[in-house]
């Protein structure tokens, strides 16, 4: 996966809103992400409630480093396909599947953009 994902270093991280607001306040922003995905996709196999909160807590816990606009980037993604087919299911494996793939392309474009000011700076 190949997808140019742009760096918005303003929104919130996700450590922070759980060092000020509490876990689950930054538990509820994902949790509404996923609600809102399985309804736009009217997924035959929905999370419930119980399973959204445990992804939430287990996708703050890893992805702490995320902000909210990288929240709301991967799930609009997925809504494009970008991750691959959803075969109408979704769970905590999927989403951290697609976390894990966005935070690599994140880490790749941040290294490359490193490059291109070490670049630049030499000159």
């Amino acid at each position: 996966m190949r997808t140019a994902v742009k760096l918005n270093e303003t929104a919130p991280q996700l450590s922070l809103i759980r060092a000020v607001e509490g876990d689950l306040r930054a538990s509820a922003i994902l949790a509404n992400e996923i609600d809102d995905f399985q309804e736009d996709l009217n997924v035959s196999q929905p999370m419930n409630a119980r399973q959204i909160k445990n992804a939430g807590m287990l996708l703050i816990e890893k992805f702490w480093m995320l902000n909210t606009a990288d929240i709301h980037a991967i799930f609009n993604m997925a809504r494009m396909g970008e991750f691959g087919t959803i075969y109408n299911r979704l769970d905590i494996t999927i989403l951290s599947e697609w976390f894990s793939k966005y935070t690599l392309d994140k880490g790749e474009q941040f290294a490359m953009q490193q490059m291109q000011i070490s670049e630049r700076s030499k000159d």
